[in-house]
């Protein structure tokens, strides 16, 4: 799945054979944030206010969004926490959720492998900060925070 995500291209679905349909805004949307190269994908320069001004936003009112005003075109029913009657059949019927989604095989191999499986894989924690200050931090997992005018009172203060 790894080398899928990395190198695949974004797969549609077939009107006839799954019985849905992706529109042509939709499939440009998700496509640019699906988008390899880190450096080109949606959302990369200007973060969400690139993203809502894709045409496939055009008709949503961010307002109305933030002041809870819309409807939710489904709700589903639920009867309890433990209710899956939402959920593909197929999925649960098998009982324990992980084992269905993932074979034993594969959660070992992450488990010995821990996130050296995802090494370069997106954006690094921080990398807005880093380039901004010009420092370079030693570790992926790095994050290296902006000095403001708030960081220096808390510093002052401690």
């Amino acid at each position: 799945m790894y080398y899928l995500i990395q190198n695949a291209p974004v797969r549609w679905p077939d009107k006839t054979r799954h019985g849905i349909s992706v529109s042509d805004e939709a499939k440009d949307l998700i496509s640019k944030m699906l988008e390899k190269d880190r450096y080109k994908r949606l959302g990369r320069e200007r973060d969400v206010n690139e993203i809502l001004e894709h045409p496939w936003f055009a008709d949503l009112k961010i307002q109305d969004v933030l002041d809870k005003k819309l409807q939710a075109p489904f709700v589903p029913q639920v009867k309890s926490e433990l209710d899956l009657q939402n959920f593909d059949k197929n999925v649960v019927k098998k009982g324990n959720l992980e084992e269905s989604m993932i074979s034993k095989a594969s959660v070992t191999l992450v488990k010995q492998k821990g996130d050296k499986l995802f090494e370069g894989f997106g954006p690094v924690a921080g990398e807005k900060f880093k380039k901004k200050s010009g420092e370079k931090s030693k570790k992926a997992h790095e994050t290296v925070v902006e000095e403001t005018p708030e960081n220096e009172e808390e510093k002052e203060e401690n």
